[in-house]
């Protein structure tokens, strides 16, 4: 596995690795390490290895020795279905930004499967993959300062 590893504090080293699999798969390896790591946060491309109160932050590089082809977590993730209600204020917008009817957008929208990456600033503002491409689009020019309760983004 190639990585780059950098400090981070007193207890922790920043690994950086190609992409999510290889770092959702670290993470994972490195739980099986409870004795050296304290927490393993997977990120974009990045895992934060925090040692254990007592432990030299310099072990924690013990984790990444046996972590040349790390096996995913042997607990499956969870599987959560969400209905969405499609009559959001820029449901045309976006379909009219893409080329496709609004039933199109809906249709490729909600036959996606998501996964949550990781976890971003705020409790359960998840960080997805899976969306169709051609329904990707660019942040607003202006952010809205106020969300409807239960909006999809």
């Amino acid at each position: 596995m190639s990585v780059r590893v950098l400090p981070s504090g007193e207890r922790a080293l920043l690994v950086e690795v190609a992409d999510a699999g290889a770092a959702h798969r670290l993470a994972a390896h490195a739980r099986t390490h409870s004795a050296l790591v304290e927490e393993a946060v997977a990120g974009a491309r990045t895992v934060l290895l925090v040692a254990r109160p007592g432990i030299e932050v310099s072990r924690l590089r013990e984790v990444l020795e046996g972590a040349a082809a790390p096996t995913a977590s042997s607990t499956p993730p969870g599987e959560l279905r969400i209905d969405v209600r499609y009559d959001g204020a820029d449901l045309a917008e976006v379909a009219d930004a893409v080329g496709l009817s609004t039933e199109e957008v809906v249709r490729r929208h909600s036959e996606a499967r998501y996964v949550v990456e990781f976890i971003g600033f705020a409790p359960g503002f998840g960080y997805l993959t899976g969306l169709d491409p051609i329904l990707q689009l660019p942040r607003r020019t202006s952010p809205r300062p106020s969300v409807p309760a239960g909006s999809v983004a």
